[in-house]
């Protein structure tokens, strides 16, 4: 199993087409109920691919997309864990270090969603740092059964982001991503880059952020 744009991005690919730009590792993490359709929104992202019958998740999937800005790139650095009961216990490994948290449920299904809460306050009680969050709604091609002013109400109380997304009819997929990899401050000019001093292309960002610039082209 393997695992539309923000205004600041040049690219998306699967790898990084400039090796010269800096990379900031940034570690997403996807959690939600079984068959809200998470590793689906996966695969469609980084292979472009939509499977209608695929095995449950067992642990947890890694992947990785790269995207592009100006002068620099971040690396998404995915992981999927599964939705069954029997691998709840091991969700909280997954959520260390995770600056971005993605909680997905199927529109379709409103026990879904009030999974997806249960998901998020999990999630807020074992996180090591602040992190992005935001509320997925899958299988928006399906008659939807979580009401709309719910949903609402959730995510302002929460500060969440939310989007609504199809795995299936490729959908919002990567534009979800990349509007989030954009809200990942850029390096800074006092970031230390090991391009520089190790010859590796990844950067450690301080803290600080400078405004982006709109690439061109």
């Amino acid at each position: 199993m393997a695992t539309q744009t923000s205004s600041n991005s040049l690219k998306t690919s699967t790898y990084p087409h400039n090796h010269h730009q800096a990379i900031i590792p940034i570690k997403l993490v996807m959690i939600g109920a079984a068959n809200a359709g998470k590793t689906s929104l996966v695969v469609r992202l980084v292979k472009d691919s939509f499977q209608p019958e695929s095995l449950p998740t067992v642990g947890a999937m890694f992947l990785n997309k790269f995207f592009q800005f100006d002068g620099y790139t971040i690396k998404l650095e995915i992981w999927d864990t599964a939705g069954q009961e029997k691998f709840h216990s091991l969700a909280p490994m997954y959520f260390r270090g995770s600056k971005i948290c993605l909680i997905v449920f199927d529109l379709s299904e409103k026990d879904s969603f009030v999974k997806a809460k249960l998901w998020a306050k999990e999630f807020k009680s074992h996180s090591t740092e602040p992190a992005i969050m935001a509320l997925i709604g899958n299988k928006c091609d399906l008659p939807r059964a979580t009401d709309a002013l719910e949903i609402e109400e959730y995510i302002k109380g929460e500060g969440m982001y939310y989007f609504e997304a199809s795995a299936k009819d490729n959908t919002n997929v990567n534009n979800i991503f990349q509007i989030l990899a954009d809200k990942v401050p850029p390096p800074s000019e006092s970031t230390t880059s090991t391009n520089n001093n190790n010859g590796k292309n990844s950067v450690e960002v301080n803290g600080k952020t400078n405004k982006k610039k709109k690439c061109c082209g």
